[in-house]
């Protein structure tokens, strides 16, 4: 599942850890959903990480124009993103209006 034809290449280097930062994602946001409020730092790490996936996300639409596309690659960046959309939406949520981010709803 990964781009290019020989077995061992940097492009399956590229794959892996694509597909390795978007299912790392999956246990921070677990964690931050299990506890009820989450540390300054650690929102704004883990929101500016969310805003460079967008930030990629782009460039895969610039690459998609210009004829070279690796849909797989493309796709972990798909998940990655659509995992943390709902995320994204509190922090933006919590820049707006300040205060704390608060992510799970029961104490």
């Amino acid at each position: 599942f990964h781009p290019g034809d020989d077995w061992f290449s940097m492009q399956i280097l590229v794959s892996y850890t694509m597909f390795q930062e978007a299912m790392g994602l999956l246990p921070q946001l677990y964690l931050m959903r299990h506890m009820h409020e989450v540390e300054a730092m650690t929102s704004h790490y883990v929101g500016l990480i969310v805003v460079a996936r967008f930030i990629r996300m782009l460039f895969w639409g610039k690459m998609y124009f210009l004829g070279e596309h690796f849909l797989q690659l493309f796709f972990a960046d798909v998940c990655h993103t659509l995992l943390a959309a709902d995320y994204m939406y509190l922090w933006m949520r919590k820049l707006k209006d300040g205060g704390r981010l608060i992510y799970s709803q029961s104490l």
